[in-house]
């Protein structure tokens, strides 16, 4: 008696069908994880530079540094525009400014949800011009409404002085008076 008559040829087929099976669920696993909707941020928008006026708790007048022409401290205030470029959409999204190197990050909420080609505005205020370069934002948001902690995605920092020069001319100065 050989094998073909004794039914183990049921068992190697049940493997091959099982094999044949286990190959279609990894791929088609990934195709859905290569086609999932992502979150990618934009930041673009301006700076200016502004005088505050002069604190008076008897600073000298105009010989410090960071004094423009009027008697002020010279500010930078930019107003910003964080879009969601990419193919999903972000859900409890909120901002980690930071205005500078020294300076603490505080944690703002901007929107319950931004679909993809939404765009909030954002204000940053930072102290002075040496402090505008190493200025950021980082995007905080959820890929999906339900999970909440637990789903939070932190994306990378985007300095703030670099995404604005790349929409301007790269040799240009990061302000617009």
């Amino acid at each position: 008696m050989d094998w073909a008559d004794s039914g183990a040829w049921y068992v190697a087929v049940a493997w091959a069908i099982a094999l044949i099976a286990l190959i279609a669920l990894a791929a088609v696993a990934l195709v859905q994880w290569w086609r999932r909707p992502r979150v990618k941020w934009s930041l673009t928008g301006q700076a200016m530079l502004e005088q505050r006026p002069t604190p008076a708790s008897g600073i000298d007048s105009g010989a410090d540094q960071g004094q423009g022409s009027g008697g002020g401290w010279l500010s930078v205030r930019a107003d910003l525009v964080l879009a969601n470029v990419g193919t999903g959409p972000a859900y409890g999204v909120e901002t980690v400014r930071c205005p500078g190197a020294g300076e603490q990050p505080v944690t703002v909420f901007e929107a319950v949800s931004l679909l993809p080609g939404q765009a909030i505005r954002i204000s940053l205020r930072v102290p002075d011009e040496e402090h505008w370069e190493s200025c950021w934002i980082r995007p905080q948001s959820r890929l999906n409404r339900h999970r909440f902690e637990a789903g939070r995605r932190r994306y990378p920092k985007i300095p703030v002085a670099d995404a604005l020069a790349e929409a301007d001319d790269p040799q240009a100065t990061h302000f617009r008076l």
